[in-house]
């Protein structure tokens, strides 16, 4: 429950801040970018920017919960597992995650990127290593 919690606390100030104009954008852009994100002024931020207003553009964020897997379903899981967590994401707990993600599903090859948030991005050179890995 604490998850939904601070994922609904997220989301709510992501929308909120979405009606804030480019000001609010540099706000979601703190909120779910990396954590080390501290200008207060939009000059520095170029393509993140960019990137943060074509996502705003077009993406209707979620309100409702997440779904959660239950643990037996996790168990369940036979397939290879790859997740990508950053240390600094204030949306979903990667801690929380990442317990029981080694307690249900042993395989699951995890990494927790430092200085990131919620959004992982540029992440494509780790994900072919991986599905390459699997292909052999």
């Amino acid at each position: 429950m604490e998850a939904y919690r601070i994922l609904s606390l997220g989301t709510g100030k992501a929308i909120f801040f979405s009606l804030l104009g480019k000001w609010g954008q540099l706000q979601t852009l703190k909120l779910v970018g990396a954590g080390n994100i501290s200008s207060t002024s939009l000059s520095g931020l170029g393509e993140d920017l960019t990137f943060a207003s074509l996502t705003f553009k077009y993406f209707k964020p979620r309100t409702a919960k997440m779904p959660l897997f239950s643990n037996q379903s996790l168990y369940q899981l036979t397939m290879p597992i790859y997740m990508l967590f950053g240390d600094s994401d204030q949306l979903i707990p990667a801690s929380k995650s990442i317990n029981r993600l080694k307690q249900f599903a042993p395989q699951a090859k995890i990494e927790l990127l430092p200085d990131t948030g919620h959004l992982i991005i540029n992440q494509a050179d780790r994900i072919l290593k991986f599905l390459n890995l699997q292909g052999s």
